[in-house]
């Protein structure tokens, strides 16, 4: 993620102007011991499966990687002068850590990694994505997910 202060002053000036939104809920869930946790990763990298439509410019929707699907497979729509893509193209662990998951539960660390990951587009505005967040929590509560890594770019 880029530093506010290493941005041009165009960018810098919009970020620092943007809306930070507020919600009226304030959800809380109590710790999971790490070996029943069942991890999900969620990216705003604007991540597709090969063959699946790319985001959009303000898409507020997601897309849903199965665990399976190869690293070549995964690719990145989200275009940003801002998003230096270089260190994803060369390797996806680097902005979606299945490997690293994965090796988290053969080291006790975790329970249990789900069968898919998701994908947001970053940079859409927060308010037009709360429906779509709310569908995939509840997809994630159906699947038995109880917690996720939050992967901003």
């Amino acid at each position: 993620m880029v530093r506010l202060a290493d941005l041009h002053e165009a960018g810098r000036s919009s970020a620092q102007e943007l809306a930070c939104p507020s919600f009226d809920d304030h959800p809380f869930t109590a710790a999971v011991k790490p070996e029943a946790r069942k991890l999900a990763l969620v990216s705003s990298a604007g991540l597709i499966a090969r063959g699946d439509a790319p985001f959009a410019r303000g898409d507020s929707g997601y897309r849903r990687i199965d665990g399976t699907t190869p690293a070549r497979d995964i690719l990145i729509s989200h275009l940003s002068v801002n998003f230096d893509r270089s260190a994803a193209i060369d390797n996806i662990e680097t902005i979606l850590p299945r490997q690293l998951s994965q090796q988290l539960v053969k080291e006790g660390s975790l329970g249990s990694v789900a069968d898919t990951h998701y994908s947001f587009m970053g940079a859409t505005e927060p308010e037009k994505m709360v429906s779509a967040c709310n569908t995939l929590a509840n997809e994630l509560k159906n699947n038995g997910v109880n917690t996720v890594v939050l992967l901003p770019v």
